[in-house]
Order: C-alpha cells, then structure tokens, then sequence
C-alpha cells in the first residue's frame, strides 16, 4: 500500500475522533522507540527482568485533579477497550514543556486529534497497520507547518504511545521538542497487581535512579537517561514512596506518595516531567487516557 492511499484509508477510520466516543483503551510501555528509528530507553533495561531495572509509580489520592480530553477539542477514542485484534492502535500524550496546545495529522490528513494541550492524552485510535508519519503542528496550524513529525511503523496487534518531550525553550540548555513512541503491553496482569512504565521525560533533569522507600530504600531503576523508559515487574497495587535520586549518592533528592490500588489489574504509564519553572511532577497516564498529576512531597 502506498503513502497516498494509507492516508486516504485512514482518514474515515480516525475522522470519529473528533467527535470523541470515551472507551476504556489497556496501556503499558514496555519499549521506548526512539523515532528515528534508534531505541530510548536502553540503559533502563525494558527488557531485563532484574529488580533493579524495574521501578513502581502511579497514581492515587494525594494527586492533582484528574484531566481527560474533552472530545470535542482533542481527539479522543478508538471505540475499542480491548488489545487490538487485526489493525495497531495509538493514542498520543502531550509533554513538550512550554508548548501550547497542538493538532496531530496522520499522512498529512486530519487533524485526527485536535487541541491537545500540556499533560494531557488523547485515548487509542484503531488504525490499519502500516508506516506513518505522525505530524504534529500547533493548534490550528496546517499539517505543512508542523514542528515535530515522527515516522512510526505501526504493526498489527500492537498498541502505542507516541509521546512529545522536550523544552521547546530549551531552558538552559534543556533538549528540544522531540518524539518518543512506546510499545504498550497490558495482557496477563493478575487482578491484584498493577503494571507500571516508568518514562524518563524531565528535560531539566539529567540521568536518574529511581528509589521504592516506603520501608528500606531499595533501588527500582538505574540509571535512567532522559527520554529512556523500563516496564517493571508486576507489583501489588497500593500505597507506595517514590524516591528519584538525580545525583547518584543513593540518596533520594525528591519523593512522591502514590496509591495504586485503584489501579488494580491495570498497567500505567509514569512519566517524571517538569513544567515551565523547572518543578518536576510524576505524571500518570492511566488507560482510558485520564491523567493524572502527582506532586512531589
């Protein structure tokens, strides 16, 4: 199939979104794909199952208020609640520090989400399995004058995240406006746990070890460079203290209470991200596209 008509094929199938019917959509990173075709995320170790590579953060009652897309201005669902069965499915999360809201094309058609603002996720969209280019503009703008346009092979059976990062002030000397795209996978998690995603995405902040202190420290994940990601090991939902250590002296330099009993059965994507002033916040992006904002202690 050939760019032109991949594109044309898609159009009718994720024009829906922008009337937004909600559904419940399974998430759960558990690769970071550099979008130039390079793998982020790597020295994380997604794909080890050694403790130290895994690391537990997710959302609960001591977060923000709760943000979801309003249909009617930022895309919204792909009507399926279940892994897909014959196509891909992707859904896209707004991180780019400092940017305003923004429109995504598919191809060069659409926009097939449409005003997605700063920490905010749009839910799946069923599509056809294929080679896409993702182009992301700010809202309102043309496909042509977009500022980020990732190319990302999207395989049958397979869900996605494709994520925007970066500062686009590139803040003291912070990365720029870039795209990460994860792998989700939310099959076979026991009704009692909760799978967890931790993603790197705090371009003021430089490698980091991510800490479980809720008793005796213990060390979930190593050194995270940004952009890099690590799927844990499957945990019990609850009550959790998160330590993030950004100089390497095992010593947690900030720390988050979760909850993640309501999260039960569930997977999450954790993403450590700073906003404007530099003020680093675990962001939860649960699986029917809610997220939540989880402010450090």
């Amino acid at each position: 199939m050939n760019k032109l008509s991949l594109s044309l094929s898609l159009l009718p199938l994720l024009m829906p979104l922008a009337c937004g019917d909600d559904d419940d959509a399974d998430t759960g990173a558990d690769t970071s794909v550099d979008t130039s075709g390079s793998e982020s995320g790597s020295t994380a170790g997604p794909t080890t199952n050694e403790p130290t590579t895994e690391e537990p953060t997710t959302a609960g009652p001591t977060t923000d208020e709760p943000t979801t897309n309003d249909p009617e201005s930022s895309g919204s669902d792909s009507g399926s609640s279940g892994e897909p069965t014959d196509g891909a499915r992707v859904r896209v999360m707004h991180l780019g520090v400092g940017a305003p809201a923004v429109d995504v094309f598919a191809n060069g058609e659409g926009p097939v989400f449409e005003a997605l603002e700063f920490r905010n996720s749009t839910a799946y969209a069923d599509v056809p399995a294929a080679d896409y280019t993702f182009e992301v503009s700010v809202s309102g703008m043309p496909a042509s004058e977009a500022v980020l346009a990732p190319e990302l092979t999207l395989d049958a059976n397979m869900s996605y995240t494709a994520v925007a990062i970066g500062d686009i002030a590139e803040t003291d000397g912070a990365p720029g406006l870039a795209a990460i795209a994860l792998v989700d996978n939310a099959e076979g998690i026991d009704p009692a746990n909760v799978r967890i995603t931790v993603i790197h995405a705090a371009p003021a902040v430089g490698q980091v070890d991510v800490w479980e202190i809720t008793a005796k420290p213990v060390p979930l994940v190593e050194n995270v460079d940004y952009s890099g990601s690590a799927t844990l090991a499957d945990i019990p939902a609850g009550p959790l203290e998160i330590g993030i250590d950004v100089d390497d002296d095992a010593e947690p330099d900030v720390t988050f209470s979760v909850d993640a009993t309501g999260l039960a059965g569930g997977q999450v994507n954790v993403y450590a991200n700073n906003d404007a002033d530099g003020n680093v916040a675990l962001v939860a992006q649960l699986q029917d596209g809610t997220v939540l904002t989880i402010p450090a202690n």
